[in-house]
């Protein structure tokens, strides 16, 4: 087989040179520790087991409710071009699919994911049960960026919380600065350590302050209607439905 010339067309259809699509996708990957990369492999396949999980016909109509939920009687009011448009961008999807494995409640107040591993977990290998155990916990939220540690990580502030945190990441850390606000889902990785997981979405600080302040209102109402109702479990559920039709406009920042 002849080697691809790295300014030729990539093999993929992409349209893009072979040097900026595959082959840079693959020195990337190869740059990678070992450890990294069967980390990923272990999260990838746990989460398309949860997925298949999720498509059985029991859970039809909890993710049509879901659905419904998610995208709100303000998308209704889109043209059906700005609706087109907005299913036609893979974080749509990938928030869609997210939403109503992890935080949509679908039945008996337990998400997708719960039942699946109380259900399924004895047949998951054991790194894999934990990391969905782990992002079974998760939400998005909205932070500040207040340092960028080049190719190590983040120190932000959860704009709900006021709380200054520090993720570990590389990637983000070349495509964003202080003060940037982004929506992004953190995951507590097995080390301890707090990591992104999906996708991050760039919010100007006024639409940051406008959407937390609709949220206020909302958990301020919702706690006085069930005292019992826990802030995380709230913010779960109603973040993505808030936002996910604000979110699919956002810039989506590269990872």
């Amino acid at each position: 087989m002849s080697p691809i010339i790295r300014n030729a067309p990539c093999p993929c259809g992409s349209g893009k040179k072979y040097k900026l699509c595959c082959l840079a996708s693959k020195s990337e990957a190869e740059s990678r520790p070992v450890a990294e990369t069967a980390a990923q492999t272990v999260r990838s396949k746990a989460f398309a087991r949860l997925v298949d999980f999720g498509r059985k016909p029991a859970f039809a109509a909890a993710l049509k409710a879901a659905f419904d939920e998610l995208w709100g009687p303000g998308f209704r009011e889109w043209t059906d071009d700005e609706q087109a448009a907005a299913f036609a961008r893979p974080e749509a999807q990938a928030g869609i699919v997210t939403y109503c494995v992890l935080d949509a409640p679908a039945s008996l107040g337990a998400t997708i994911a719960e039942q699946f591993l109380a259900q399924q977990g004895k047949h998951l290998s054991r790194a894999e049960f934990e990391y969905l155990q782990r992002l079974a916990t998760t939400r998005m939220g909205l932070y500040r960026v207040d340092e960028v540690h080049r190719d190590r990580g983040l120190t932000c502030t959860d704009l709900w919380s006021n709380d200054r945190i520090e993720i570990r990441e590389k990637l983000a850390t070349r495509d964003v600065a202080p003060k940037y606000v982004i929506a992004a889902r953190t995951f507590p990785a097995a080390d301890g350590a707090t990591e992104l997981d999906g996708a991050l979405y760039a919010f100007t600080e006024p639409e940051a302050r406008k959407a937390l302040a609709v949220l206020r209102a909302e958990w301020k109402a919702a706690h006085k209607t069930d005292p019992a109702l826990a802030e995380e479990r709230f913010l779960k559920r109603r973040f993505p439905r808030r936002h996910q039709p604000l979110l699919v406009r956002q810039r989506v920042l590269q990872r």
